[in-house]
């Protein structure tokens, strides 16, 4: 009971879900991870990745999430993410354009090279700065931070903490003596040292649930959710909220496979020019009394540039009707595949 029969090159896994409202659907992920390579088609990796089941952080504390879950029905649209290192090209120069895109959605952004800062009787200025080298795409190079000053007084960037470059905003007396470090990766119009106060961070990577503005789809958890709604979600909570991607990087509508995927920048003396793969998959489960047969979306899109792999990652669901002993399992085809190394 519960399983699911794969008969895809690709990873699959089931498992119930619950909207706002407590309702229940039966959800089947499938996740494909190809080489990322420019071409006319795609090749499948071998081994294929698991169909994620949980959050994966960057590092033990769980201050920054690599990868949220697969398994997420309720996911309004297709996000895009980027992850790994960028590598600059053998000439050196201080800053460097990047550039993301995939059917409707464009995002640009600029890489600089390691860069300090001192405040001086006339404000900021920058004290040194270094040739564009190769750079984590961790919230970290990014504006951001937690400062705390005289009198335990904290200046913070609720939508980044673990970035650099928060003291830009600080009071002069929370200063430190020595001097900052600027953040690598800033908007392709905007530099935080030229407007600290309205800075925001820009990144291409998952962004955690406790950071802003995600948080803000969170709802509201107040006294009122507890006595008239816990143990479900508040009535204001958001689906949005599912999005870890930043939002100039989801995808209104979603993705349907065969749009271009531009990247640009992120490798060394290469820019990526892709077309997704274009996959219909159908899931037939079968139910107490006969089988339902449902289509797939396409919920993620996300790139490893340091693996050189592009993953895809679908969902399908079956309302369980208040009853999930009524599903017993799903069997996965591939309907169509266009776009892929046969």
């Amino acid at each position: 009971m519960w399983n699911v029969d794969n008969k895809t090159p690709f990873s699959t896994f089931g498992a119930f879900e619950r909207d706002k409202d407590g309702r229940e659907v039966w959800c089947v992920a499938v996740r494909a991870t190809f080489d990322l390579q420019n071409g006319p088609v795609l090749t499948v990796t071998d081994p294929q990745e698991d169909v994620r089941l949980a959050p994966e952080f960057a590092d033990e504390e769980a201050s920054e999430v690599s990868w949220e879950s697969d398994i997420s029905a309720f996911i309004p649209d297709t996000e895009v993410t980027v992850r790994g290192t960028i590598v600059p090209g053998e000439k050196a120069v201080p800053v460097q354009n990047l550039q993301l895109a995939v059917g409707k959605m464009q995002k640009q952004a600029r890489l600089f090279g390691p860069r300090l800062a001192e405040r001086g009787m006339l404000g900021w200025a920058v004290a040194d700065q270094g040739a564009v080298a190769p750079t984590s795409l961790s919230w970290r190079s990014s504006f951001g931070g937690v400062l705390t000053g005289e009198d335990d007084r904290v200046t913070a960037c609720e939508e980044n903490p673990i970035g650099k470059g928060i003291a830009l905003r600080a009071r002069r007396a929370d200063i430190p003596d020595a001097p900052i470090e600027l953040p690598q990766i800033e908007h392709a119009q905007e530099d935080a040292l030229d407007q600290p106060k309205s800075a925001l961070p820009v990144g291409f990577g998952a962004v955690s649930r406790a950071w802003l503005p995600r948080r803000n789809f969170a709802g509201t958890y107040d006294e009122a959710w507890q006595k008239n709604r816990s143990p479900l979600l508040p009535v204001d909570f958001d689906p949005r909220f599912y999005h870890s991607a930043p939002q100039d990087q989801v995808v209104a509508g979603g993705l349907k496979g065969g749009e271009a995927l531009t990247l640009k920048g992120f490798l060394p003396d290469e820019d990526i020019s892709v077309r997704l793969p274009q996959i219909v998959f159908l899931a037939r489960t079968q139910l107490r009394t006969g089988f339902e047969e449902t289509r797939f979306r396409i919920t993620r899109l996300d790139v490893d540039l340091d693996k050189r792999q592009l993953g895809l990652c679908w969902v399908s669901t079956v309302n369980c009707n208040g009853d999930d002993t009524r599903i017993k399992s799903s069997t996965v085809t591939v309907q169509q595949m266009a776009g892929v190394a046969q």
